[in-house]
């Protein structure tokens, strides 16, 4: 499988014309996991650049990107040049390869707010258990969500208007003892988009911040926020 992701972005750039913005997003994605600065990029490369790119900061790493490899069956595949894989679903973060400690599974993704449905209700909920190293499996997961409205949100120097939606989420299983933490998603108040999202599966594993930043370039050439 990870010769399959690198296949796809190596793929990719030979595809897309020579250009210094080709030369920079590749030195972007080579930044991922290794690098000690936070990589920069600006709303005219962004959109200048033939693949979908998030940032994304991952503990206490700095702020890195990583390259959309191929959508299948609504779920979205994110690598590095080091074959570190996201898997996401309508944002969920869904699993996880190549990290020290990897989501496994989330299941009954069929009833979860984010995924099921395209606008989460206050006070929706959702029932679930996951998979994650080291050695944690059938974790029983409760979330409810909340809404707030109308909340600004800056991407690349640019402003949004957004619904921040934040998951209260607990958790219980045989080994632990119950724990809990937020997750927080903002979409984008006109269009419903993910924009930005901050969310970990486990009270201790590390915290992920995404900014979707191909997508909300696009938004601004589309919308004229």
């Amino acid at each position: 499988m990870k010769i399959t992701f690198s296949l796809l972005v190596c793929s990719a750039l030979f595809l897309s014309a020579c250009s210094s913005t080709q030369r920079a997003y590749k030195q972007n994605i080579e930044l991922y996991f290794s690098s000690k600065q936070s990589v920069t990029l600006t709303k005219d490369t962004v959109l200048e650049t033939p693949i979908d790119l998030i940032y994304i900061k991952a503990g206490e790493r700095p702020y890195a990107t990583m390259a959309l490899a191929f959508i299948e069956n609504s779920r979205y595949k994110w690598v590095s040049a080091d074959n570190a894989v996201l898997v996401t679903q309508n944002g969920r973060l869904e699993r996880t390869l190549g990290l020290k400690n990897n989501l496994i599974y989330v299941a009954n993704l069929d009833a979860d707010p984010m995924v099921s449905k395209s606008d989460v209700a206050e006070n929706a909920n959702w029932n679930s258990y996951l998979d994650f190293d080291p050695h944690q499996y059938g974790v029983r997961l409760y979330s409810e969500f909340k809404r707030q409205e109308n909340i600004p949100l800056t991407i690349l120097d640019q402003q949004f208007t957004t619904t921040k939606v934040i998951e209260n989420v607990t958790t219980q299983s045989v080994e632990t003892a119950s724990d809990s933490w937020q997750n927080v998603y903002w979409y984008h108040t006109q269009t419903g988009q993910l924009l930005r999202s901050s969310q970990q599966f486990s009270g201790s594993s590390e915290r992920y911040e995404i900014q979707y930043v191909s997508r909300a370039m696009r938004l601004l050439e589309s919308t004229n926020e």
